[in-house]
């Protein structure tokens, strides 16, 4: 989760740093194009070393069933705690980015990942790594840091590794069964992204510039802080509501928040500047109503249900594969976002994406399987009779 923090940093960064790059009292000064790279390239980079983990994964997979079936009644939290602790990092950065101007905010944002590097010297090896090097005290010592004297877990007999769980081809994603299991989480992770939810982080500040009416800043901290609030219920409420349920209402929720946004420009192109500063805190509810329906739904389900579908045996590199695809689909998304709103104006572009949104509780309802209160054989089992 602190790794989380050193992420959020980055994501964090443009919108109250370009802003402030835009100031006339700034020493630098960046075209509309570079600002454009500068918010697409967090997306990209993220992309390409997801593809990279991937080669390591495929070199050296890991399998430990046993702490999986531990942690099982904590998945919920787990899955959603990545998410919950990058969009507090956002608010953090915003929070700076009212009083420090671009050059000292980017500073700033390197205390978290240089105490994570600090941090990372002092944690142990994977038990399950020294058990497959055969180093079965240093795998004791590992166990007995990070479960205590007390667990059942320091038995480092319960991670041997047999040679048929090590071996692991690309050709076993050519089973019906897998790949049926790749598309669908690969699914959610492209409605995930072209939701815009990072258009939406990422262009924050541009977006609220057509409400003359309020602070920019603390609008934007509003929405961030949004976000950090409905991720934590979104914690609490994955295995009381069920994952299924959660995505199709507020994917619906989603949807029409971008279809009042759209609604809102379309009637400002009719009545207006006068009906714009009028009505711009409409906007403003709107947005932040998208952001706490994406916090719920779409921010941490897709994680979640990545490890909850995909058999152990090909979870490495399956999910490298879909944290690659899910940036790059980011990055497309940043790219194009400034483009679409040349080309089809505000009205069009969120009109698109409540559209993206709809789509999304559809694909739900039809293909996504509920795991609520299953337990991991159970739902291996459903995929394998169906797929």
């Amino acid at each position: 989760w602190f790794g989380s923090l050193a992420i959020s940093t980055i994501i964090g960064y443009t919108p109250p740093g370009i802003p402030s790059i835009e100031d006339i009292h700034s020493h630098l000064q960046i075209s509309k194009s570079s600002e454009n790279w500068l918010r697409s390239l967090m997306p990209l980079g993220a992309s390409l070393g997801a593809l990279i983990a991937v080669s390591d994964l495929y070199r050296c997979p890991h399998r430990c069933k046993s702490l999986k079936l531990h942690l099982r009644k904590l998945a919920a939290f787990f899955g959603s705690g990545f998410q919950l602790w990058v969009t507090i990092g956002v608010f953090l950065v915003y929070v700076k980015g009212i009083y420090l101007p671009w050059s000292w905010l980017a500073v700033s944002n390197t205390i978290y990942p240089i105490v994570l590097l600090v941090m990372l010297c002092f944690l142990p090896e994977s038990p399950v790594f020294l058990m497959k090097k055969k180093l079965y005290l240093e795998a004791t010592d590992s166990l007995l840091f990070l479960f205590g004297n007390n667990s059942d877990l320091t038995n480092p007999s319960l991670y041997s590794i047999s040679e048929e769980d090590q071996k692991v081809s690309i050709c076993d994603f050519r089973t019906k069964e897998i790949f049926v299991l790749l598309m669908l989480c690969l699914t959610l992770r492209f409605f995930q992204q072209f939701s815009a939810i990072n258009a939406v982080m990422f262009y924050s500040t541009d977006m609220l510039k057509s409400i003359q009416s309020v602070n920019i800043n603390i609008c934007v901290m509003a929405i961030a802080g949004v976000g950090v609030l409905f991720m934590f219920i979104a914690s609490l409420l994955m295995d009381k509501a069920g994952r299924r349920l959660l995505l199709m209402v507020f994917g619906a929720i989603m949807s029409l928040s971008m279809a009042l946004m759209a609604l809102f420009f379309l009637l400002v192109s009719i009545k207006g500047k006068h009906f714009q500063d009028q009505f711009g805190i409409t906007f403003l509810i709107a947005l932040c109503t998208f952001v706490a329906a994406f916090s719920i739904g779409y921010g941490p389900i897709p994680w979640l249900l990545m490890s909850e579908y995909v058999p152990a045996k090909v979870k490495g590199l399956a999910s490298g594969l879909a944290a690659g695809f899910n940036w790059m689909c980011a990055f497309v998304i940043t790219q194009v976002f400034h483009y679409l709103l040349d080309l089809i104006h505000e009205q069009g572009t969120y009109l698109l994406f409540s559209i993206m949104c709809l789509l999304s509780v559809f694909f739900v309802y039809l293909k996504i399987y509920e795991t609520k209160g299953k337990s991991l054989q159970e739902i291996q089992s459903f995929f394998k009779d169906t797929s």
